[in-house]
């Protein structure tokens, strides 16, 4: 797996943007309304910050990587003990932390693999992010400005 420009990874000639997002996975949790207001649990809060800040950290810019598009995401979810939580809200805290950073919106993602893993190991999040289409030049959604910036 080399490093491509943009930090995103070069995994078999596609895009691969990947991360670890050390710690207790997050789990997604409904958020409540109070008197009109939508109140996020503040783990969760802490979670999304922590998923983005790891994608940005990877140097991802939009010259190599742009947002249009399909993706294929997986997400692995590591316990040191017992599994906390339910594999599909597992990947919801990655899904929504990735809007607008590696797509525009969750509604792109064509393929989710999660997986909810309780072997002993450290905690973490593994977050593995695939353009579908591999050459985002030649996708249909591919901004003129996108196609003169990539040739």
């Amino acid at each position: 797996m080399g490093r491509g420009a943009g930090g995103a990874h070069v995994i078999d000639g596609t895009k691969t943007l990947a991360y670890v997002v050390p710690g207790r996975p997050v789990t997604w949790a409904r958020s409540a309304v109070v008197a009109g207001r939508t109140l996020t649990p503040a783990a969760q809060r802490k979670a999304k910050a922590a998923h983005r800040a790891h994608a940005l950290a990877t140097g991802i810019t939009r010259r190599y990587w742009p947002l249009e598009g399909a993706f294929a995401v997986t997400v692995r979810s590591y316990y040191a003990t017992a599994v906390v939580g339910d594999v599909d809200r597992a990947a919801g805290i990655a899904l929504d932390a990735l809007e607008g950073v590696a797509y525009h919106a969750d509604r792109q993602v064509r393929s989710l693999v999660s997986e909810v893993v309780a072997d002993g190991s450290p905690e973490r999040v593994e977050v593995t992010v695939r353009r579908l289409d591999a050459d985002p030049v030649r996708c249909k959604s591919a901004t003129a400005k996108a196609r003169r910036v990539m040739r």
